[in-house]
């Protein structure tokens, strides 16, 4: 949805041979411990289950679909919000977007007496967009870039 992301990896490598270069492998990025695995024809990687995250970061978990042609390995890579973790920052969005359309309402009614509630809320929605940004690019999607690149130099 929103927070999803999609990369094609191509590897000189057999189908077979990536799989067993990939599976039961774990890697560690900001601190946290993400292992991979294979279910239904697919690889994940996803946090380890043993290292719970007490400190409320929001994480990623992949999903690795490879397939075979001429001697290589086409993998196509998706990476979405854990179930858990996607409630956050879906109603740091709402509520945001409810912020500046109350904005745009007290703008649309053209008082005078509203002039400061608009930019009030203005500066408000933008502000906590912001730092709701910065915080996933450092987090979320940092963990996203540290994987794929994982994945590049595993698979290469």
């Amino acid at each position: 949805m929103l927070f999803s992301r999609k990369y094609k990896v191509r590897s000189n490598s057999r189908l077979t041979d990536v799989k067993h270069r990939l599976l039961g492998k774990h890697t560690t990025v900001h601190s946290f411990d993400f292992e991979i695995y294979e279910d239904d024809d697919l690889l994940h990687i996803v946090p380890n289950r043993e290292n719970r995250d007490d400190d409320g970061s929001v994480l990623p978990v992949m999903h690795l679909k490879l397939n075979e042609a001429n001697q290589q390995t086409d993998i196509q890579v998706v990476a979405e919000l854990r179930a858990q973790d996607a409630g956050g920052p879906y109603l740091v969005l709402v509520f945001t977007l409810l912020l500046l359309l109350g904005s745009a309402a007290f703008y649309l009614i053209d008082a005078k007496e509203f002039e400061i509630f608009y930019l009030t809320t203005l500066g408000l929605g933008v502000l906590i967009f912001s730092i709701f940004w910065i915080k996933m690019e450092m987090g979320y999607f940092s963990h996203v870039r540290k994987l794929k690149q994982y994945l590049q130099a595993v698979l290469n």
